[in-house]
């Protein structure tokens, strides 16, 4: 807009100094001064698109540049986003690991106190049936020692019986013989000889019993 009055200008003052001087020479130097003004317009003109073109260079370079930045912005806010859902996925991953892991040992130590627990059971059981054995045994052995000492004292009482039973057929008062047994034996005995020899006396000691060491 500015060249245009520029050149309008120019064209009002080449018309106006065309009119004021004279035919002839002068003519040719307006003609002349005429093609100098049209190539300072033409020059006037090619620098404005130059520079009409400069600057829509720099400003396409600038939108450029700017989209350029923002797209590498968004890149990086983009990469920052994926890096930290990569973090926390990441993270995520390691506590579930860590609370399988953790879930894996808890099981694995309930398995063994189980374990642990029925070992023991059974140890005990076997133990038990161990002393219920022993104890049945013993019981037996009991019962059968019972068993041959009531078998032996029934053999004594009944060789009694039969002795007893000859003691009266051969008149001995069983009363008297059974009272004659009961009275304590004397702990020493003494005997007097009285033969064709002067008479002597024995006199007979009950055994010494070893002392317990």
């Amino acid at each position: 807009m500015a060249t245009r009055q520029r050149a309008s200008t120019c064209d009002d003052s080449y018309s106006s100094s065309l009119h004021r001087l004279p035919h002839g020479t002068a003519r040719s130097k307006l003609s002349l001064g005429a093609d100098q003004a049209s190539s300072q317009l033409q020059e006037m003109h090619d620098q404005a698109i130059s520079r009409r073109t400069k600057l829509r260079l720099e400003a396409d370079a600038a939108r450029e540049e700017q989209e350029k930045r923002s797209m590498e912005l968004r890149c990086r806010q983009e990469r920052s986003k994926q890096e930290h859902e990569l973090e926390e996925k990441a993270a995520k991953h390691k506590l579930g690991v860590a609370a399988m892991q953790k879930e894996q040992e808890r099981k694995l130590a309930d398995e063994e106190h189980a374990q642990a627990m029925r070992y023991a059971q059974q140890e005990a059981s076997i133990e038990l049936e161990r002393e219920r054995a022993r104890h049945d045994e013993e019981l037996r052995r009991q019962k059968e020692s019972a068993e041959l000492e009531a078998s032996r004292l029934g053999q004594v009482m009944s060789a009694e019986q039969v002795k007893w039973a000859a003691l009266k057929d051969l008149g001995v008062d069983l009363t008297q013989y059974l009272c004659a047994l009961a009275v304590a034996k004397p702990d020493q005995h003494f005997k007097i000889d009285t033969g064709a020899a002067p008479p002597s006396v024995h006199l007979e000691l009950p055994p010494v019993r070893s002392r317990a060491t």
